[in-house]
């Protein structure tokens, strides 16, 4: 049998050897060795992730791809091509547009896969919201619902009205959006009520829970555990722990917390939940109350601090800073900047103009730059007329307020409150005297409102409007 060759096995071999002796030397005696970097590969994102969007509104998503001279991508939703009907259809261009009803489960998956190579891909994660108006009709003894759509068009709910008491007056959502509380301003009542999801109909959580006499604000705090009720009966603030699952109320120890001021017309609480602020409206005073985070108890906090005339209501800016209160007879505003403890000091201006007669409610914009005040009182020809908004900017460092190009802005008749839809492009005002509600677009930049095409009905004597944002 003829030998093979032997002499390409022994080149090899040496090479190998000659390999490895070098090496062996490097690790020995050090040497220079080049490196060699190895570019990654092409990469597609998508963006936003996570997002969610109500039911019915629309959300642009876009794709990058890094190292790919192509960028061209084909869009799924829940690994179909263009979407569906049910969890949503988005465009070329990547525009999502939601379903009407929310899918089970309610979170879908935005996907892009580039053109020219099918196996580059990105993926980006969606939930979908519900979006609900909830409004107290006082005459009625009623609750009107809507759903929010991506114009700002309120459309009844089918469930709509609900009756409560015998006189509906004050509304708030807890921070989750689960759940919906309403004084009963005649009966001295609280009811709760939970908040379908999906279809965002409501259904009373227990019996009624009685109060002091004339229950007139409400407020949750932030993590949403506790609630507190101010009534014009003197007995002070009611407290009470909120059931996360059930949303029952559970009165806390020492509830009713003893008020420094006489017929507070209404509560509100910092951004962080520390301090409580009640206008005293008999009494010409603001009290202030710190909030113990683990009972919940309330306590007085100096003062009380001087206020108008007859103060109404109170807001906080977003950094918990500062603080205005209202005041209906004088119509004015007073500024106060909030202490570490608590303590207001006025402002430099310490007093404000530029609302109507009877300044009844106030809020701040989404995005904490303005603030707004309804004018619920018709003073036809006045220089700041009522049944009107008035506008504000607020200068976020020093607090101070300078009332914006076209402010005010008109109503309808008789406005008694306002609530931001949560991204800011929509308001809703409630027009008690004139049985509607309002609604408005409007401008995160300077602030202006421009009416909606179309007023909604309401019941009789619409006072206040909660918008809350749903989870399912």
């Amino acid at each position: 049998m003829r030998k093979l060759n032997q002499r390409p096995k022994l080149i090899w071999m040496s090479q190998l050897l000659f390999s490895v002796s070098i090496a062996s030397s490097c690790l020995v005696q050090g040497c220079e060795m080049k490196q060699f970097n190895i570019s990654p590969g092409p990469t597609l994102s998508v963006t936003p992730s996570p997002a969610s969007v109500p039911v019915g509104w629309s959300q642009q998503f876009s794709a990058s791809i890094a190292g790919a001279s192509t960028t061209a991508v084909t869009w799924s939703v829940n690994g179909v091509v263009g979407g569906s009907a049910a969890s949503g259809t988005i465009s070329s261009s990547g525009m999502y547009s939601a379903p009407a009803v929310p899918p089970t489960p309610a979170t879908v998956s935005v996907s892009a896969v580039s053109q020219t190579d099918g196996g580059l891909t990105g993926m980006a994660s969606l939930h979908l919201t519900g979006l609900f108006a909830y409004v107290t009709d006082q005459l009625d003894a009623t609750l009107s619902a809507y759903s929010i759509g991506a114009t700002g068009t309120l459309t009844p709910l089918i469930s709509n009205p609900i009756s409560v008491g015998y006189k509906s007056f004050f509304l708030v959502a807890d921070p989750q959006g689960k759940h919906l509380y309403v004084t009963d301003l005649n009966a001295g009542d609280l009811y709760a009520y939970e908040i379908d999801l999906r279809s965002g109909a409501l259904t009373q959580v227990g019996l009624p829970i009685t109060v002091g006499s004339g229950p007139r604000a409400i407020a949750v705090n932030p993590s949403g555990t506790a609630l507190y009720v101010s009534c014009t009966d003197g007995a002070g603030v009611y407290g009470f722990s909120i059931d996360s699952t059930s949303g029952a109320l559970t009165a806390l120890p020492g509830s009713p917390f003893p008020n420094t001021g006489l017929r507070p017309a209404a509560i509100t609480l910092d951004p962080s939940g520390k301090f409580a602020i009640l206008p005293n409206n008999a009494s010409r005073n603001v009290s202030v109350y710190s909030v113990d985070p683990g009972t919940g108890r309330l306590a007085p906090v100096g003062g009380p601090y001087a206020a108008g005339t007859a103060p109404v209501w109170a807001s906080t800016d977003q950094s918990g800073t500062h603080a205005y209160v209202l005041s209906d007879i004088d119509d004015t505003i007073d500024a106060y900047s909030i202490g570490s403890t608590g303590a207001l000091s006025p402002l430099v201006p310490p007093k404000y103009q530029g609302v109507a007669a009877d300044p009844l409610f106030s809020a701040i914009s989404p995005n904490g730059q303005f603030f707004y005040v309804v004018n619920w009182f018709a003073n036809v020809g006045a220089p700041f007329p009522g049944a009107t908004v008035s506008v504000f900017s607020i200068d976020l460092a020093s607090g101070a307020l300078a009332m914006i190009s076209g402010s005010p802005f008109a109503t309808g008749l008789g406005p008694t409150s306002i609530a931001f839809e949560p991204s800011g492009k929509f308001a809703y005002v409630a027009n008690e005297l004139g049985g509607t509600i309002s609604g408005f677009s409007m401008n995160p930049a300077t602030g202006a409102m421009t009416t909606l095409p179309s007023t909604v009905a309401a019941g009789r004597a619409p006072t206040t409007i909660a918008i809350v944002t749903t989870t399912p």
